[in-house]
């Protein structure tokens, strides 16, 4: 199991101080406090090099699990830090190709199979969420009417999302 730490720290900060990080934890199962359990060694790759990083981790005796304090710069089972994903989803918005951005990041290692995996996450949340965002206006008859108007010339969000809009309503702009 896994936790995210809320840290706002760098990479080199949490370095520099990761042994301050293992806190007192509850057990998400029974709400027992955890133990100490061990730490192991993580690879994470930022802008020019990779760091060897420390996790954390606790166990909690009556339910037999062990928890990972993972900071919270890395994503569960990745090895690129989040700023990465950060960077690739804004350049990916603003209509740069997959093979300028494979190009802007090749120092780092990421390939171009890497930030197709991450574009069709990030298109498939972005759909989620707009229709998310669809199911809460709802309730607003004014915006509702606004949305429904697209909708009756045959606009879906998945069109919504290609761009298809033609200068109507779009929520992503």
């Amino acid at each position: 199991m896994i936790i995210l730490l809320e840290t706002a720290l760098s990479i080199k900060q949490y370095l520099r101080n990761w042994q301050k990080h293992d806190v007192d934890i509850k057990c998400p199962l029974c709400n027992k406090l955890t133990r100490r359990h061990t730490t192991y060694e993580r690879q994470v790759i930022s802008k020019y090099e990779t760091h060897t990083i420390f996790i954390l981790s606790r166990r909690c005796k009556p339910c037999n699990i062990t928890i990972s304090l993972l900071p919270s710069f890395l994503k569960p089972w990745q090895r690129f830090a989040n700023h990465f994903r950060e960077i690739a989803g804004r350049w990916h918005l603003t209509g740069r190709s997959l093979n300028r951005i494979t190009a802007s990041l090749s120092e780092s290692g990421i390939s171009r199979r890497t930030l197709q995996r991450w574009k069709q996450k990030f298109h498939k949340q972005l759909k989620e969420k707009l229709i998310q965002q669809r199911r809460n206006i709802i309730d607003d008859s004014a915006v509702a009417d606004s949305i429904l108007v697209h909708y009756r010339k045959n606009l879906t969000a998945g069109d919504e999302l290609k761009g298809k809009t033609r200068g109507r309503f779009c929520c992503l702009t």
